[in-house]
């Protein structure tokens, strides 16, 4: 493959364009509730089990959420959530960036010069780049492993604060407005008694967070005046490049296109041929020597296989995402919860008692007790959005059925919290819930999504 200058390819047609710079602030809302739902989770977890092993491994999560907080602040910087634009800054400010303590206007200043600057001498982050030695080329993988193993113990933490600098404010209410937010979250850390919480968060961004997002610089730019085009494996998307973060070559050529419509631009525009990571990693190793910030007209990586991906059977949909998930969670309801369930009680009219299990009275106590909850709210979001399968996203139809399936799930709680129906209400099952139902959405509407 040969990456170019992205103004050299192609375009595709300008009302296509338009119609994918639609915004849809409910679908960016959505994405960040589900993250939040994570992120709460897993301090409610992490807090159960009280272990210094749950603490220290925490950040892994948390981490993965951070990148998916980074990727909704992008678009929040390119005033992609919503208008007008005063309320996509307030979102984006208070739901992004203020948590991984940037700025919109910072790092605008920053990010739209690299856009148009891009791969030349003016470009700010080749510059940034060249004071740091470890993007040279070539490169080979034990080095690339090493630094970032380096990452992950806080070895990126110099580059993190020099990227702070990059970014800082640009005007002293950019500045009070984050130091409110997090002097808001810290005092009610404290008066909670829960401190532990901003540290551990601030710990994950200088560990699992950073070391994801150098990683990820040598997916995009390294090396090129232009930009990778790269396939981007679900499980590595999910720790460092959710939300399409990782489709940047189709950002840079159209950057009023929405995160959560990267997809459908991709499979539209014609461009250089898509190649995976490990080629451009065997790129890297063969490539002219560059020091770190320097670029060459391209960087030559034989492009992925053409070969599309053939929806999976309906049958073997149903069985994997519908039936899997709502038999294991009836396994996991009736013999790994703590006892003293409603259907205790009405098994107990029957003569019949289930047997005790150690998890439910251990460490693992309240994973097990919203882990049904998680499980059924997926299984039913599957079903829904399976009969829905081959009719558009924005179809009212499925829409108002998907709606009809969150609302089953979260009002099931909210009802025993009303005390409609018998049940105890629990914070984690409605968390695990909402992030149940959008794991789903998302991982339904894939199947049926042919790969590049």
């Amino acid at each position: 493959m040969s990456v170019s200058r992205s103004d050299a390819q192609p375009s595709a047609d300008p009302q296509l364009i338009r119609e994918l710079s639609r915004l849809e602030p409910s679908r960016w809302l959505g994405a960040a509730i589900a993250d939040w739902a994570v992120i709460a989770l897993t301090f409610i977890v992490v807090d159960a089990i009280d272990h210094p092993l749950a603490y220290a491994l925490a950040v892994v999560p948390l981490g993965s959420r951070q990148q998916a907080l980074g990727a909704l602040f992008h678009d929040a910087a390119h005033k992609l959530v919503c208008r007008p634009s005063w309320l996509n800054d307030a979102l984006g400010s208070a739901l992004a960036a203020w948590p991984l303590g940037l700025t919109l206007g910072g790092y605008r200043r920053y990010h739209f010069a690299h856009h148009k600057q891009l791969g030349s001498a003016e470009d700010p982050e080749n510059h940034h780049k060249g004071l740091i030695r470890q993007w040279r080329l070539p490169a080979r993988a034990p080095r690339v492993l090493l630094g970032f193993l380096g990452d992950l113990v806080g070895g990126g933490l110099p580059h993190l604060l020099a990227a702070g600098k990059l970014t800082r404010p640009v005007s002293v209410v950019e500045a009070l407005g984050m130091a409110v937010f997090w002097g808001v979250i810290v005092g009610a850390c404290w008066v909670l008694g829960v401190v532990w919480v901003p540290i551990v968060w601030v710990v994950s961004i200088a560990t699992v967070f950073w070391s994801g997002v150098r990683l990820r610089i040598w997916t995009e730019h390294l090396g090129t005046r232009g930009t990778h085009r790269v396939h981007v494996p679900e499980w590595l998307e999910q720790l460092i490049m959710p939300h399409d973060i990782g489709l940047h070559w189709e950002h840079h050529r159209h950057p009023s296109v929405p995160f959560y419509r990267l997809g459908e631009l991709r499979a539209a525009l014609p461009g250089p041929p898509i190649v995976t990571l490990p080629a451009l990693a065997r790129a890297f190793t063969t490539s002219a020597a560059l020091r770190s910030g320097q670029v060459a007209e391209r960087v030559h990586a034989p492009p992925m296989p053409s070969r599309a991906r053939t929806p999976a059977p309906l049958v073997l949909r149903a069985l994997t995402h519908v039936l899997a998930p709502l038999g294991l969670g009836v396994l996991v309801y009736a013999l790994l919860r703590p006892r003293a369930l409603l259907l205790d009680q009405w098994l107990a009219t029957l003569g019949v008692e289930l047997p005790a299990s150690q998890l439910a009275a251990g460490e693992l106590a309240t994973i097990m007790g919203w882990l049904p909850s998680a499980l059924w709210t997926y299984a039913l979001t599957a079903f829904v959005a399976t009969l829905w399968t081959g009719t558009p996203r924005a179809d009212p139809g499925r829409r108002a059925w998907l709606f009809v399936a969150l609302a089953i799930s979260i009002g099931w709680e909210l009802g025993q919290a009303a005390q409609l129906w018998p049940g105890t209400f629990s914070v984690q099952d409605l968390l695990a819930s909402v992030v149940a139902f959008f794991t789903a959405l998302r991982y339904t509407s894939r199947l049926t999504r042919e790969h590049p």
